[in-house]
């Protein structure tokens, strides 16, 4: 297999939140249309994180209530102890309680099941931007192409640089990713172990390749989205490392 050192970029993280859907117990948390004045009990001024992934702990970073006693409010940052009724063994809707000086709170929230494959195109093929390389003196332009597949569950790529300047088609070419030749060759491929970090909402792909006793290759695909991420690659050989990132975009054709 030809390696040879090429890279690629920025991928977006994914984080997810939900405003949960919030019903008082006990007092009011709301004006009466036509009065001036609230009624006694718990609100939500700034509301935490409502949506979860199974395992996930509860986070109640940011969360702030309004709470009113004869007529006067103030904020209180909510803490994991006025919690109750928050579990994270099993995916569904339902609802968490806060409590604070014997008013309660309703707030609904969602715990989803883990996702089981990373958020990659499988039909399409993923292009860096446009990059420099030296070939016997003479800088060349060139781009990397990256496409994924799946085998079960298992996901693997291919990379592959070309054109430039070649319309989407020649992205497509059997001839590229089955019959690699000088012109736009094979740099690497390999099966891609996977992870995914439940509080970024993100996936981070990485392969290596430690067999060779001359060159040791590392690929990383980090914040995995299905339109564009970021990759890196890095090579180490006879004590002297390198490596590269480039943004990949998903193509459109």
């Amino acid at each position: 297999m030809k390696k040879r050192v090429l890279a690629a970029g920025l991928g977006i993280g994914l984080a997810l939140a939900g405003a949960g859907l919030l019903t008082a117990c006990g007092g009011g948390n709301g004006n009466t249309p036509g009065e001036n004045t609230q009624k006694d009990g718990l609100s939500i001024h700034t509301n935490f994180d409502t949506t979860y992934y199974v395992g996930q702990d509860l986070d109640v970073t940011g969360g702030i209530l309004n709470y009113t006693k004869d007529g006067k409010t103030t904020q209180i940052a909510v803490t994991e102890s006025m919690i109750s009724g928050f579990t994270k063994d099993k995916a569904g809707n339902r609802n968490m309680i806060v409590t604070y000086e014997g008013e309660t709170l309703l707030i609904n929230y969602t715990v989803n099941e883990l996702p089981t494959k990373p958020n990659v195109s499988t039909s399409k093929v993923y292009k860096s931007q446009e990059i420099s390389s030296s070939n016997e003196g003479n800088e060349e332009k060139t781009v990397a192409y990256i496409r994924f597949h799946y085998v079960g569950n298992d996901v693997y790529f291919k990379v592959v640089e070309g054109d430039p300047e070649a319309s989407s088609n020649y992205a497509y070419d059997a001839a590229i990713w089955d019959k690699p030749v000088e012109q736009h060759g094979l740099l690497i491929e390999g099966k891609l172990d996977t992870s995914f970090d439940m509080d970024k909402d993100v996936w981070t792909l990485t392969y290596s390749d430690t067999t060779s006793s001359i060159v040791k290759t590392y690929c990383t695909f980090n914040n995995v989205t299905e339109n564009t991420f970021e990759y890196e690659i890095a090579q180490m050989s006879n004590s002297i490392s390198y490596s590269f990132t480039f943004n990949m975009t998903k193509m459109d054709y």
